[in-house]
Order: structure tokens, then sequence, then C-alpha cells
């Protein structure tokens, strides 16, 4: 059985993911968009940055929207 602040912890977790992989698809289209409209790149080297930017993205989001206590 879970404690009420276990539980609380847990949906704020949940919330805070569900945000975070909203915001990479948003980022994700928006690099792609951009990148299609200003370069002349194939498309795996547009795939590549654009990995590149989720990967750094992911934990900065992270920090951001669900900070650790300390």
């Amino acid at each position: 059985m879970t404690t009420p602040a276990a539980s609380t912890e847990s949906r704020a977790v949940r919330r805070a993911e569900r945000t975070i992989t909203f915001l990479l698809m948003a980022l994700a289209t928006a690099v792609v968009v951009v990148l299609g409209l200003t370069t002349e790149l194939t498309t795996l080297p547009r795939l590549g940055i654009t990995l590149g930017a989720l990967v750094v993205a992911y934990p900065v989001l992270r920090m951001l929207l669900y900070p650790r206590s300390a």
C-alpha cells in the first residue's frame, strides 16, 4: 500500500513526464520544419540534428519541470 505522499509524487511525476513528452514532440516538429524550410539538408541529417536536440532537451526539461527536492 502506498502512502498519500507517494501517490501524489507519482502523479506529479507522470504529469511532468507527459508535459516533457509533449514539449519534446513540439520541439522535434519545429526543428524538422525549420530545417526543412531553411536548408537543403537531406532527411538523414535533419533527423540526426533533431535527435541531438531531443537528447539535449530531455534532461533540461526534466530538471525545469520536475526539480529534485533537496
